[in-house]
């Protein structure tokens, strides 16, 4: 959950270009993101954009780099998909989220 929060406040992503991300999209060599508006995954503004990686998250993505798979970050093997490597749900990670929030004594809904 770290690095997927931490790429959404380092980069300023939206949960859905971040929920897409696949793994060439992440180059940690150069250290850039790049955000691809694709047919059929188009960003908002319907434009792509490079992201320069923050110091303090490259260890972060470096860490949660998948050996295999379609996304970047990918939900977790389930009973429905035992292979994995499905995209995240944006719903469980709000979720998951404002749970670590109300804990810490923020505000959350």
């Amino acid at each position: 959950m770290r690095a997927r929060v931490a790429t959404l406040a380092f980069c300023g992503l939206r949960v859905g270009e971040m929920r897409r991300l696949r793994p060439e999209d992440v180059d940690l060599k150069n250290n850039w993101i790049r955000v691809e508006s694709r047919p059929g995954a188009e960003t908002k503004t319907k434009t792509s954009r490079k992201i320069p990686i923050h110091p303090c998250l490259r260890p972060l993505l470096l860490a949660s780099r998948p050996k295999s798979g379609t996304y970047f970050f990918q939900a977790r093997p389930s009973e429905k998909y035992p292979e994995g490597g499905r995209p995240i749900s944006e719903k469980k990670l709000n979720q998951q989220f404002q749970a670590i929030a109300k804990k810490l004594g923020m505000p959350v809904g």
